[in-house]
């Protein structure tokens, strides 16, 4: 009997606190507005940055402060403290980085108190924002018009239900990346899915004669010198046919290493996909055989395999693009041409010294 009563003491003593602290929690005349959230920008899309802001009114002739979270689809976005002076709005905000898709938002009041006394927490007559849903689309071309109702997504000039015709992208300016875009290929009569239409190994955007085969690229070069005086100087036409000659060996040079290379690219490639899968397969079946290596380790392994092999590829296509694109071509021929001048002028030179 001695120990019940104990007992009951003691559930009492607890009890008394908790009762005497939810009785400091008093209602007060403040909260959250309940239609109330606004942005920094309207309309917004998919990958911005956006702001959101709410308010906290306080009717209530004491300074109430407290905590404000923000949420996008029952997910916390952040957790904002505020300070309510006595009858008074203060504003509330956190930035939002905005995902494509349904979302719905709300804020509320996460705790509360009087400023004067942290402990004296205050229950608000309205704690939360009534939810806002809505849908955010992409803007690709960024016109202020969502990818769903923009007619043209990407901005080129032709329409989405044009470029579906043609089997561009509708999302890319330039969808063969050549530096035309899509509408501009259209226009001259080029492949919008080809970067180089003409094959001559310059790309679109950097020709000008994107529908002319090779020889057709000396043709200005031709007409000006048909139309240029005569000139009665045998050396001067000679080093003209030996500039032409030199020009027309190098281009031969350039095209067929781009091809050659180009052709290794495409082995090391199909090597590098086979390896890839003779790994997986190999490692699949060690790691349901092993116990010792996890999955994962048999995964490093076998990306070790391959890295050579990855660093070979990474070389032959830098070595492809450089012959594949003109101007990258001569710009590297001519700092090589550079550094051997410099070279042989300064053993020439130091021969000189030497001899002296």
């Amino acid at each position: 009997m001695r120990n019940k009563a104990l007992l009951f003491c003691a559930a009492l003593l607890t009890i008394v606190p908790l009762a005497a602290g939810a009785q400091s929690q008093e209602e007060k005349n403040f909260g959250i507005i309940d239609r109330n959230i606004w942005y920094s920008q309207t309309p917004f899309f998919a990958n911005q940055t956006i702001t959101i802001y709410s308010a906290v009114f306080n009717s209530e002739d004491q300074e109430i402060k407290g905590e404000v979270e923000f949420f996008d689809n029952s997910k916390s976005i952040g957790t904002i403290e505020f300070k309510a002076p006595a009858g008074q709005l203060a504003q509330v905000q956190v930035d939002w980085k905005v995902a494509s898709g349904e979302h719905t938002l709300t804020a509320r009041i996460k705790k509360a108190y009087l400023a004067d006394d942290p402990n004296a927490f205050v229950i608000a007559v309205n704690a939360k924002t009534a939810e806002e849903s809505f849908d955010v689309d992409f803007d690709t071309d960024g016109d202020g018009v969502g990818d769903k109702e923009d007619q043209d997504d990407d901005g080129d000039g032709l329409t989405d239900k044009k470029e579906e015709e043609l089997g561009t992208d509708p999302k890319n300016k330039d969808t063969d990346q050549d530096g035309l875009s899509d509408k501009e290929e259209e226009e001259k009569g080029t492949n919008p899915l080809d970067p180089d239409s003409d094959n001559d190994d310059v790309l679109d955007g950097h020709d000008a004669n994107p529908l002319s085969a090779r020889e057709s690229e000396f043709v200005e070069e031709e007409k000006v010198a048909e139309e240029a005086p005569v000139v009665e100087d045998g050396g001067a036409a000679t080093a003209k046919q030996v500039a032409k000659t030199v020009y027309e060996k190098l281009e031969d040079f350039a095209q067929k290493q781009a091809e050659s290379l180009a052709g290794v690219r495409q082995k090391l490639k199909a090597e590098i996909e086979e390896t890839e899968s003779k790994v997986i397969s190999t490692t699949k079946s060690e790691s349901q055989t092993s116990g010792a290596e996890d999955e994962q380790q048999l995964q490093i392994k076998g990306s070790e395999r391959g890295a050579l092999k990855r660093a070979y590829l990474l070389f032959i296509s830098l070595m492809y693009f450089i012959f594949k694109i003109k101007w990258l071509f001569y710009a590297l021929l001519l700092v090589f041409i550079y550094f051997i001048l410099k070279w042989l002028l300064r053993m020439i030179f130091k021969r000189r010294d030497d001899d002296d």
